[in-house]
């Protein structure tokens, strides 16, 4: 068997675009960055990727949830909105449209980019977005959302879309709050080095948090067990300090305020790996691709 035969039997077997294709789409991807312009409307129509094996047309079936179903909650990521400061650190406009354009291909066959189909380059200035969303999430089987939530001592970031989801009584959707409580920075992993937003947690935030996302808890779509809101804290070993003070501050504040007491869960991501009651917390769920379970003896939730 010749060498082409080899690589069109390789190309059959992976289900890719071919050679040639692969490499003018990688050239066109970085002749276009070069030029520093808006390039997801030229690579929409033209990516052989939109056509991939791997691609799934939105179903004609509805599901319908039953009482013993596992209930999955869809964590929910706002940063498909500008905000000044994200202008500022990455570039006017900036979302997180931006970053998905430009994801390119590693190796043949690599279904990059996804680029979005049922619901475009949305903007989450907009609710018209929040209905169509909770749509496709009643369709396929989501529960509700769980928005990831960025808290520095006071001050929010992409809070836009959560405050018009909460106002908006009219989007019948269970949802709840991840408290994203690592810094900002130029890596994006909350690492210490080029910090765009400290996280600089205290003794003095302890009440204004709680006190901060109790109108969440106050609704009657927000999602809690046994009169419980649920709350998770995505990193709490990186307030350490005093994240265990913290949570007795909250637990006997919502008591205060008509509820039994809170649900508190955590990532394990980030290096966590200490038993959930070593911080005073319930719960611990997983937060792919990082860590699993080992050796993690309580609550463990999954959540999507």
């Amino acid at each position: 068997m010749n060498i082409k035969s080899i690589k069109d039997k390789i190309y059959d077997i992976l289900k890719i675009v071919n050679e040639k294709e692969f490499n003018d789409l990688i050239d066109k991807y970085n002749d276009l960055s070069k030029q520093n312009i808006g390039f997801q409307n030229l690579i929409y129509e033209k990516n052989p990727n939109l056509h991939s094996d791997e691609y799934v047309n939105r179903s004609n079936r509805n599901y319908k949830q039953q009482k013993k179903d596992a209930k999955l909650i869809a964590f929910y990521l706002p940063q498909f909105h500008t905000i000044k400061e994200n202008d500022k650190w990455w570039g006017k406009g900036f979302t997180e449209c931006s970053n998905v354009t430009k994801a390119q291909p590693q190796f043949l066959g690599h279904y990059q980019p996804h680029l979005p189909d049922e619901l475009g380059f949305y903007d989450l200035n907009h609710t018209t977005i929040l209905y169509k969303q909770v749509e496709l999430a009643k369709k396929y089987g989501i529960y509700g959302f769980c928005f990831h939530y960025y808290w520095f001592s006071g001050k929010r970031l992409l809070e836009k879309p959560i405050f018009n989801y909460l106002n908006d009584k009219n989007l019948d959707f269970p949802f709840m709050l991840c408290w994203a409580n690592e810094p900002w920075s130029r890596r994006w992993d909350g690492s210490e080095n080029d910090i765009l937003m400290p996280q600089n947690f205290g003794k003095d935030d302890y009440i204004k948090f709680i006190e901060d996302i109790m109108p969440f808890f106050k609704d009657e779509r927000y999602i809690k067990i046994d009169n419980c809101p649920l709350l998770i804290i995505y990193r709490p070993h990186y307030i350490s300090k005093v994240m265990n003070d913290a949570i007795k501050v909250w637990r006997d504040y919502v008591k205060r305020n008509g509820f039994d007491d809170l649900y508190i869960l955590n990532t394990r991501t980030g290096g966590f790996h200490s038993h959930p009651s070593e911080w005073g917390i319930d719960a611990t769920l997983e937060f792919p691709p990082n860590q699993g379970f080992a050796a993690v003896h309580q609550n463990i939730y999954a959540i999507i």
